[in-house]
């Protein structure tokens, strides 16, 4: 059974930068990390494009654009990548031997069946290790309703809290 750390907050809170410096953290202290994570958008800059980088072999992938793209359905704001799903499962695959896996984020496409729901489901019901996932706040209670996560068993952190605090209470996990 794996030991699942949510990572919180609302819409542009530093949710992704907090899993960055607990994963960064993790790596140090020698734990093999894999999954996927967003590359962060620099300062100042708009976020018109989701791009996912993969913690196991390096390869990335742009998920969401705000560009109209030929053959991308349009989601809302943006049109979604149709490739997301295969190349997102072969990365989580070749991560479930790591220590840490990195699901970054699950919210409203996995709850519609989309991104990364096969893949966290999978790993939700069979993975080993710890899995560190970055779910908004609204969405926290039907993530867990639709994967079978006790909330009361999940270490929660705020991405607005202190990293220094939040390693604490992850690192010898």
């Amino acid at each position: 059974m794996s030991t699942m750390i949510i990572i919180t907050g609302g819409r542009n809170t530093g949710k992704t930068t907090m899993a960055y410096a607990l994963y960064s953290k993790l790596d140090l202290d020698g734990k093999s990390i894999g999954g996927v994570i967003q590359v962060l958008a620099l300062p100042d800059q708009s976020k018109d494009t989701y791009e996912l980088s993969s913690q196991t072999d390096g390869s990335s992938l742009v998920m969401l654009s705000s560009r109209k793209r030929d053959s991308w359905p349009e989601i809302g704001n943006f049109f979604y990548n149709p490739e997301t799903e295969v190349w997102a499962d072969t990365q989580f695959k070749a991560s479930y031997s790591s220590d840490v896996i990195v699901f970054d984020e699950i919210g409203r496409y996995e709850l519609a069946g989309r991104g990364f729901d096969k893949a966290f489901r999978y790993a939700v019901e069979s993975y080993e290790g710890i899995m560190l996932t970055v779910i908004r706040e609204e969405h926290i209670a039907s993530v867990c309703d639709r994967y079978g996560i006790n909330i009361d068993s999940c270490v929660i952190i705020s991405s607005q809290d202190d990293v220094e605090q939040a390693y604490t209470r992850i690192r010898n996990l």
